[in-house]
């Protein structure tokens, strides 16, 4: 391999090996050092570099070579199994774009049963988004608070994460979820699934099961979509439960354990 551009297999390859993150931080906005120089070898050979961010890369790079060889070997993420990120933009889109609707002014954007899945707000001249992307237990898969990134590495077969975008995708090789700031609009794409109901929201379609939202305005809004009962509220749970289950808690009933 010739020349300085790292196909973009090698690039997958040291994302997927550091946990999607730089190998001794973490951070999720990474490089790709050579830890035989460029100048040395001229070839790209994924057994010889490692993921770093912009600061540890210029950091290890005055380093013996053992020591990011060693980092290559026991990377940040996997040892915690966690991935950590902040996303970040200069802009503030007024409005939030999920699949096929726009919501301006709607902070939550979609609700399943009674509990934020979506949420868009602009505060202080800065974006703020949340989400909450359940595993089959309802602990979370992914989870955005107010921009404040958490998700498993294990979980995922790729995570590209850059100024101003975040792309996470499955084992499959299909988007889990997308989220691009680069626009004037905040934009978001997912492909989920909670309890069996499977949730497509993309650039031709939003649609929950076989129903659909298409290319919707939701201007000062309590919420955008909703899914659920109205009376019915999901209860997630908590590490102050004795046993973690799962509850529909409805008006003036007992609750539900699911």
């Amino acid at each position: 391999m010739s020349g300085r551009f790292i196909p973009t297999s090698i690039r997958r390859q040291l994302r997927q090996e550091a946990g999607f993150g730089c190998a001794q931080c973490g951070n999720p906005l990474i490089e790709y050092h050579h830890i035989i120089p460029w100048s040395e070898s001229k070839v790209h050979r994924p057994e010889h570099m490692v993921a770093l961010c912009g600061t540890c890369h210029t950091s290890i790079g005055k380093l013996q070579r053992s020591v990011a060889y060693r980092l290559k070997a026991a990377p940040k993420n996997i040892k915690d199994g966690k991935i950590h990120g902040l996303l970040g933009t200069d802009k503030a889109q007024p409005s939030f774009v999920l699949g096929t609707n726009t919501f301006i002014r709607t902070p939550d954007v979609f609700r399943y049963f009674g509990r934020t899945i979506f949420k868009y707000d602009v505060r202080e001249g800065q974006h703020l988004i949340s989400a909450y992307l359940p595993r089959d237990d309802f602990w979370p898969e992914l989870r955005i608070v107010e921009n404040d990134m958490t998700m498993d590495t294990a979980k995922f077969w790729d995570v590209e994460f850059r100024t101003n975008y975040f792309r996470v995708q499955r084992k499959t090789r299909e988007t889990f979820l997308e989220i691009d700031l680069r626009g004037e609009h905040a934009k978001v794409a997912a492909d989920f699934s909670i309890r069996g109901q499977r949730f497509i929201f993309d650039d031709e379609q939003s649609s929950i099961g076989s129903s659909s939202i298409q290319n919707s305005t939701m201007i000062d809004c309590g919420a955008g979509i909703s899914f659920g009962d109205r009376g019915e509220r999901l209860m997630l749970p908590n590490y102050a439960q004795h046993h973690s289950r799962v509850g529909l808690l409805r008006e003036g009933r007992s609750i539900q354990w699911i």
